[in-house]
């Protein structure tokens, strides 16, 4: 997956969009001639595939033998082809039927590649240039090697191969001057754009659950400031009541407030956030009783 960009020669910019494969996940840009907007579609595969090709490569791994490296080698490329005709298949098929779906749509570019000519919507000519964004990865601290970053799919640092945490992205000319907002994926990677409305990680194509401007904090999901609290000090070892929903209210105060007489840390939460978190916990607390 990587990120994409439209430029004029006029001074139009549209904001980015992604295209390409990330786990399971294919993304199509889509331009709009009408209204100059750059969007793009999103395509996964569906759970049952993705639990028979999970059944398929379990039992290839079962199967293969621990002490010969030939056959462990014959199998993982048996995997891997598998896995890819399985991907194969699916996106041929939904990109047939996107591209049926976009062909009746006049003021519609489906798919454009990097390097396409474009309609600008505020000079009316045809010099609205798509570009791949160009983004840096930054290493770990004990390495921190800058360099370029093509693909969610690359390896990773070419000195110790450690995949990256933090990007920036935007260094054309033309974003020199702008501020910059760090985007906080939720896989815990961290990228400095100018926006965080479509500040996209670049390595798993995410918006940001949180982001900062300055030293100020907001959510990303309500776009609501960010206020402090004390959270337990043991709260990286406590397993919050709502664990697996927390992806829908990300900067709630999961593990609660601090006791007045306990030790504690310095948090941040949104009120947005928390609020959806206690409607939760009273919606089931109540199916519970019932249950009961």
């Amino acid at each position: 997956m990587k990120l994409l960009r439209a430029s004029c020669q006029c001074g139009f910019v549209t904001r980015k969009a992604r295209s390409g494969y990330h786990r399971d996940q294919w993304w199509f840009p889509v331009y709009s001639t009408a209204t100059g907007g750059l969007i793009d579609e999103l395509v996964t595969l569906p759970h049952a595939e993705r639990d028979r090709l999970d059944q398929l490569t379990w039992e290839i791994y079962h199967q293969m033998p621990r002490d010969d490296q030939a056959a462990r080698r014959r199998a993982a490329a048996r995997m891997e082809t598998l896995t890819r005709e399985i991907h194969n298949q699916f996106i041929a098929r939904e990109t047939q039927l996107l591209r049926a779906r976009y062909a009746s749509i006049a003021d519609c570019v489906f798919a454009p590649a990097p390097g396409a000519v474009l309609r600008c919507p505020d000079c009316d000519r045809d010099s609205l240039i798509l570009k791949q964004v160009h983004v840096i990865a930054i290493c770990k601290a004990d390495c921190l090697h800058e360099y370029e970053w093509p693909d969610s799919e690359a390896p990773g640092c070419p000195s110790c191969g450690h995949r990256p945490h933090r990007f920036h992205a935007e260094h054309e000319p033309e974003f020199g001057d702008r501020t910059r907002v760090t985007c906080w994926c939720p896989c815990s990677s961290s990228t400095a754009a100018i926006s965080h409305l479509d500040g996209y990680c670049p390595k798993c194509g995410e918006l940001p659950d949180e982001y900062h401007v300055g030293d100020a904090r907001f959510c990303g999901i309500h776009h609501e400031h960010m206020l402090s609290c004390q959270l337990p000090a043991n709260f990286l070892f406590m397993e919050p009541t709502a664990r697996w929903a927390a992806h829908q209210f990300p900067n709630a105060k999961l593990w609660g407030d601090a006791l007045a007489n306990e030790e504690s840390r310095a948090g941040t939460y949104c009120p947005e956030c928390e609020s959806d978190h206690q409607r939760w916990l009273e919606l089931h607390s109540m199916r519970d009783d019932e249950q009961g």
